[in-house]
This record gives C-alpha cells, structure tokens and sequence, in this order.
C-alpha cells in the first residue's frame, strides 16, 4: 500500500439546531460525522491519498455510524479499537448568521477514547506512514491521551515520518496554562505546526501577522515551520525561514465549522506531493469548498480543489 497519511483522535457526533434556534427550544437537530483528525483523514483520502484513522469507539450504532461514514470516503478504518461499553462525543452546535457568533456545547467527557493507552495503538502503521498529523484536542481530552499523543510523534519522528501539528486549542477542554505546556512540547517534536491567531493571542500573547509575530512563534513554539491561519484573510506562513501569505479564497459560507481541518489536510497532501507551499494554496481553496457544505467534512475532489486555484491564478494574471 502507498506510504500516507496515519492519524488518532476522538470520533464525535455533531448535532446541529437550525439556524437562528437554540438548545432550549430547538425542536430538531442534523446529524454530521465529525472529530478534526478523522476529518483531516477523510479529507486527504477524498484528494487521492492512503489515510489511516486510529480511534476506540463502542460497539453500538453510534460508533458504527462514526466508523461506517468514515470507511465510505475512503479511510482506513481497519485498527479502530472496538469496546463493549461506553460513549461517543458529542458536541451541539448553535449555529449564528453572524460570523463567530455559533454557540457550541461539549458532551465529550469520558466517550471511549479517552482511555485509549500507548500499547493500544496499531506502532506498525505509524512506522509505514509518510505523514502523522496530531493536534492539539486529542491531549485535552484525557492524561492517557496526552501521553499517548507524545509518544505518538516521537515515534514518528525516530521512525522519519514528517508530522504536522495544529495547535487547535479548545477552551473548553483545558486552561491555557496546561495547554500552553502541551503545545509547546508536541511543536518542538513536529516538523511543521499550524496555529490560529486567537490561540497564538491567548496562549502566546504573539498578536499581528507581521515577521516579527511569526519570528515570535517561531521561538515560542520551537519549530523552524510553521503556519499562521487568519480566518477570511487567508494565512502568513514560515518555513524553513521563507516567508508568504496566502490570501484567501472567496465564498460563501453555509457552514465554518471543519474549514481548519480541511486546510490541514491540503497541508498534509502539500507535504505528501513533495510541496508545502503549494499545499497551503491546496488547503487554502479546500477550506473554501468546504465552508460552502453542511457538515464537518470536505467533500471535494482534486478536480473541484484544481478549478478553484487556476480560477484563482487567472483573477491574479488579471
């Protein structure tokens, strides 16, 4: 089997009122798949590319639903680890027309893969991987997983595989101070890390997106490669000490949330294809698309990710 993309974390359900509704007074929900690295992996499995997803689910129609959506975009699912017992994450989410004004709740606590143990995880398909992608959710989630995720990269990296990191800090999983210590550790080990400016304002106190702030990230997260996300206003980037911004794509949004997880895999695809840079371009028009979807997941294909950056590349000879 080609070389890809070896990934681990928490499968969630997403369940979604109507915008414009709230949890007290909804009367129905949508249902998505959704957790970022299964996201990262159905993304980069749907551009071409062999991706594994690592994860321990119940055995019952929910895990099977997570599972099942998963395997049919392409991923492999084969080393999820099966338990009689337990819960799914779940998360609701308030949806708002007004940009960053959705509401999302958490009932994550305990679901199944929180006690998921470094001897639970399938080291071979590490070691045979090209990329291992991790964030920075999965160590929140539970000190087993913490521990699983560090010794998860330093695997890698002993075995050669490239591993790419995003910080994806959530708030409501753990307080910046923990989280700070965690993130710096997994940057120093990862060969190239993603961050948002909202984690790199609350966790670093670095704000702006000139060479000064990223020269600042640099330091603080001990990493020679890293990538800093802007929302609408595209990305500024910093790899082996080459500079740019990419701007981003234009579109309309039907729905944000997985935008982030889809650009990471454009990354991941970049770093597979032997070109970071033009990863980020893939990533930037593959969050693009998916903002225009319901759901969590990217569900696109080389051909759509190609138009969007030649329609690009023919406004810029414009």
């Amino acid at each position: 089997m080609t070389r890809g993309l070896f990934t681990l974390g928490e499968g969630l359900l997403r369940l979604s009122v109507p915008r414009g509704d709230r949890l007290d007074d909804a009367r129905s929900v949508q249902i998505h798949e959704g957790g970022s690295e299964a996201n990262v992996a159905v993304a980069v499995a749907r551009m071409g590319y062999a991706a594994t997803w690592f994860s321990q689910l119940p055995a019952n129609p929910l895990g099977k639903r997570i599972a099942a959506a998963t395997a049919t975009q392409g991923v492999d699912v084969s080393t999820i680890r099966w338990v009689p017992k337990g819960k799914v994450g779940i998360y609701y989410l308030e949806p708002s027309a007004t940009p960053g004004g959705s509401r999302v709740t958490y009932d994550r606590n305990c679901s199944t893969v929180c006690d998921l143990t470094v001897d639970d995880v399938p080291w071979t398909q590490v070691e045979d991987a090209a990329v291992v992608h991790v964030t920075g959710i999965t160590p929140a989630l539970s000190d087993t997983l913490a521990e699983v995720t560090r010794e998860l990269v330093r695997r890698a990296r002993v075995a050669g595989v490239f591993v790419t990191f995003d910080v994806n800090y959530r708030s409501q999983l753990w307080p910046a101070e923990a989280a700070r210590r965690h993130v710096v550790a997994l940057s120093r080990e990862s060969n190239l890390t993603i961050i948002g400016r909202e984690d790199a304002s609350v966790l670093f106190g670095v704000d702006g997106e000139s060479s000064t702030a990223l020269a600042s990230l640099r330091s603080a997260l001990a990493t020679d490669a890293i990538v800093l996300t802007l929302g609408d206003r595209g990305c500024v980037w910093s790899i082996d000490r080459n500079e740019g911004a990419t701007p981003a794509v234009p579109t309309v949004v039907v729905d944000e949330i997985g935008a982030g997880d889809a650009f990471a895999a454009g990354i991941v695809v970049g770093v597979l294809e032997g070109d970071i840079q033009q990863g980020i371009k893939t990533g930037t028009a593959m969050a693009a698309l998916t903002m225009g979807w319901h759901g969590d997941r990217f569900r696109g294909d080389p051909a759509m990710v190609g138009r969007v950056n030649q329609s690009l590349a023919l406004e810029g000879d414009g």
